[in-house]
């Protein structure tokens, strides 16, 4: 059971890390990189549930690698990305605050 664990955080974190670089859907009311913080942030999360449970019994192992893979994901993102977003603040060491694009779906205004 635990190799089921671990293949799924392997593909968690592939998947999570693919689909944020590029989404295969678009929206009307969610910015494109709103889309790609939710879908890296839901694979980061399967990921360490996934190592945790792979763990298991020995919790303590589990809780370790959990944290771990947290740290490390959380650095990759302020490091590489700019998907940590903070009360409508965007945070990252090359961000440099820059907005999230407008939907891609959303009504085109011919005045602007």
């Amino acid at each position: 059971m635990q190799h089921l664990f671990g293949w799924t955080a392997l593909i968690a974190l592939a998947a999570g890390t693919l689909l944020s670089m590029f989404p295969l859907w678009k929206s009307a009311k969610l910015s494109p990189d709103s889309i790609q913080r939710r879908v890296w942030w839901t694979g980061c999360a399967v990921t360490t549930v996934s190592l945790f449970c792979s763990q298991l019994p020995y919790w303590q192992g589990g809780l370790f690698v959990a944290v771990m893979t947290v740290l490390v994901l959380f650095a990759v993102a302020g490091f590489w990305t700019n998907f940590i977003k903070i009360n409508g603040r965007v945070y990252g060491a090359f961000s440099h605050n820059r907005p999230d694009r407008p939907p891609a779906l959303a009504p085109v205004d011919p005045d602007d």
